[in-house]
């Protein structure tokens, strides 16, 4: 089973979730680098550019995404194979508000992709 949005191969479905597999020192130090982002993912750099660009993640600061921007990345990635991307913003948008806010969400974006990931897991 391929863990959603990324190309990370798993037996176990509770593990379907590759957030939970980094180490917490990764996630204090400020997240993960671009290039670990595309490894995970398989996606092109100018692609997560394009989706900072149109205001779908926020900026990495320092270069480094945390895990809710690493999970915004993973949801719109898992999901774009069948919506289009305006369309995955606004789904996102319908559960967290702005998506350049953080502070208007109802649940963080690592959570959400969590529960995608327990949800696709039963499919």
């Amino acid at each position: 089973m391929i863990s959603p949005g990324t190309n990370i191969f798993t037996e176990k479905e509770e593990e379907l979730n590759p957030l939970r597999g980094i180490p917490s020192p990764i996630w204090k130090s400020g997240g993960l680098l671009l290039g670990q982002i595309r490894e995970m993912t398989g996606l092109d750099t100018s692609a997560v550019q394009n989706w900072i660009k149109r205001g779908y993640v926020s900026p990495p600061k320092r270069k480094k995404y945390t895990a809710d921007q690493t999970a915004r990345i993973l949801i719109i990635n898992s999901l774009r194979g069948g919506l289009r991307l305006d369309m995955i913003a606004k789904l996102i948008g319908y559960v967290n508000g702005s998506l350049t806010d953080s502070s208007d969400d109802l649940i963080p974006d690592s959570e959400l992709y969590d529960m995608f990931c327990r949800v696709s897991g039963k499919l």
